[in-house]
């Protein structure tokens, strides 16, 4: 996908575009019903006259069915993708700021508002008050110290040289987001509800264009999950040959232990000039041990004339050890052992 400056584009733009276009169409439909079902006041009304309906915040218009129901919904959904932006935030900006705390405390703001977004839309005004609030003071309150935060890390960090293209923005709203939080709570505390309820919508429309500016930064990245399978017991190359020579006998695939302890030094020499490191091993050499051992095994000490074990086929390179090892790329041709009894 080609951007507007002949670069490709990441399809993850879009998710911060879909969270503001999605929560800010969802909420406009909650007050388009609430307004034909009578509810509330629209926002034109000058003002609101004393006896008349109730005046259009947006709490109000999602209080009573069935606009509760569109706004629940919308809510949750805000709430799981804006927890999703905050989490690719985080991991696109982790291994580039120099200050985690600030990064963190980022992550927990926006995680924090996303709670409070899921109060808001499951727990009504007219049915839980308390929890309503709370959900709200959450929301906003974290909301513009989250804004704020990432309007820093923006201009601090500077990704693609891009830093002052989103950070003005990001300040002016940022700014445009606080003003309206002061003049929301003095305007409720006047009563002053028309003009306070017109506030607020306006607040949370500039929280949703503050999200969406995050598409600036996302076209660039990619972002995968990688799923590994998890190996408890694997063995790298010196643990696998300590404990072959722990558990053999005194022979090593010989009868002589003065013999055996010439083959095992010259094995270690091999196995250091041919550049052999632990990358390379694969539970397949540990099954080589295991075969060396049980030949040695197999036949008793002092009694084994001759034992021989051939275990790997490299496609590269050789490296063979004194017992008659033969390592090569991690293909398996056999095991063969032969014991000859004197």
């Amino acid at each position: 996908m080609a951007c507007m400056d002949g670069k490709k584009c990441s399809v993850w733009m879009f998710l911060p575009l879909v969270f503001t276009l999605f929560t800010s169409a969802g909420l406009w439909i909650v007050y388009f019903i609430a307004v034909e079902d009578n509810k509330i006041l629209p926002l034109s009304v000058p003002d609101r006259k004393p006896g008349s309906k109730r005046p259009p915040y947006i709490s109000i218009a999602g209080d009573a069915p069935p606009a509760s129901c569109v706004f629940s919904q919308v809510m949750n959904m805000a709430a799981f993708l804006a927890l999703v932006v905050a989490v690719l935030r985080f991991i696109q900006l982790k291994p580039k700021v120099l200050t985690p705390w600030l990064n963190i405390s980022g992550l927990v703001a926006l995680c924090l508002a996303s709670f409070g977004m899921t109060l808001l839309g499951n727990f009504q005004l007219s049915n839980d008050e308390e929890i309503h609030n709370v959900g709200t003071s959450l929301t906003f309150g974290f909301g513009t110290l989250a804004c704020w935060i990432q309007s820093a890390l923006t201009l601090k960090i500077n990704l693609k040289n891009e830093g002052r293209k989103a950070g003005i923005p990001r300040v002016a709203l940022s700014a445009s987001i606080t003003l309206c939080v002061v003049l929301y709570f003095i305007l409720m505390a006047q009563g002053i509800h028309m003009h306070a309820s017109r506030i607020q919508w306006g607040l949370v429309m500039c929280f949703l264009c503050y999200f969406g500016t995050f598409a600036v930064e996302f076209r660039h990245y990619r972002f995968e999950i990688i799923c590994s399978e998890y190996q408890e017991n694997f063995l790298s190359f010196s643990e696998s040959l300590s404990e072959a020579s722990e558990y053999q006998t005194d022979q090593f695939c010989s009868a002589h232990p003065a013999e055996k302890e010439v083959k095992e030094a010259d094995f270690f020499k091999q196995q250091e000039s041919s550049g052999v490191t632990g990358s390379r091993v694969t539970r397949l050499h540990l099954l080589c041990f295991l075969g060396c051992f049980l030949c040695c095994q197999l036949g008793k000490p002092g009694r084994v004339s001759k034992s021989s074990c051939l275990f790997l086929q490299n496609l590269e390179s050789d490296t063979e050890d004194p017992s008659g090892l033969t390592f090569k790329n991690g293909k398996q041709a056999g095991i063969s052992s032969s014991l000859e009894s004197s």
